[in-house]
């Protein structure tokens, strides 16, 4: 089988297994949808109020029930994310690394360390945003996940941020900035550049994994981190 049939076919399959998951949830599990229009599907979802005022406990209960995908079978450890239910700021990883697995907490490890002093030097903590990730349980030996595993763990993110509303997303690296905006640019020409997902606004920026690695890419990072702090402040001032 040609490795994109291949790879369009895994799309649709994980794509049509979470959807209609979502639909038998919302009581709808006789409609058989077309899997390539889950995203839209789950957008006229929301659209109607069924999904956005979602709480953030039930989703991470779902999460956790979880059969969708290939990491499902050893799902012991989904993390679904932390932070205010009502934060006006989101960060999105890829999915959660060793550090994360071993320990059973979102964002840990010298990253997560890292991710603090960003934050406190922003003015903020951890129960002031929320940190998510795209895929939900550890890829294990697998640097990223795969398709399957991307297209099942979607619609959970997206019924997190309709819950959340935030105003700004921070996406941390090039798997979660490439995800949600579709892209298959660098990271290093994608960040600093304003984005929109789903109608928010959404800046993408160095890991900071990648600022251990590497920490001259600090001086970027906080330069993108100084634009969000612009962003918010402005928003706040137009609610005054």
């Amino acid at each position: 089988m040609p490795n994109e049939l291949k790879t369009e076919l895994q799309t649709a399959v994980g794509e049509a297994r979470g959807m209609l998951e979502d639909l038998q949830r919302l009581g709808l599990g006789e409609i058989y949808p077309d899997p390539g229009s889950i995203l839209d599907s789950t957008s006229d979802l929301i659209a109607s109020g069924q999904l956005g005022t979602e709480n953030l406990m039930k989703i991470e209960a779902d999460v956790v029930d979880c059969r969708r995908c290939s990491l499902a079978a050893e799902n012991t450890k989904a993390l679904c994310g932390v932070g205010h239910p009502d934060a006006q700021l989101v960060f999105i990883d890829g999915s959660p690394g060793p550090e994360e697995e071993q320990s059973g907490e979102p964002f840990a490890g010298a990253a997560g360390e890292l991710l603090d002093r960003i934050l406190n030097a922003m003015g903020l903590a951890r129960s002031d945003v929320y940190l998510l990730y795209v895929v939900k349980c550890p890829p294990g030996d697998v640097q990223h996940p795969g398709i399957d595993e991307i297209a099942a763990c979607v619609p959970f993110l997206i019924r997190q941020i309709e819950s959340i509303r935030p105003e700004i997303i921070v996406t941390l690296g090039s798997f979660a900035s490439q995800t949600l905006l579709q892209s298959d640019q660098p990271i290093a020409q994608m960040r600093g550049h304003w984005q929109q997902y789903r109608n928010i606004s959404l800046m993408p920026t160095l890991h900071p994994s990648d600022l251990l690695n590497n920490p001259l890419g600090k001086r970027e990072a906080w330069d993108d981190m100084k634009q969000v702090i612009k962003r918010l402040r402005e928003g706040q001032d137009d609610n005054c």
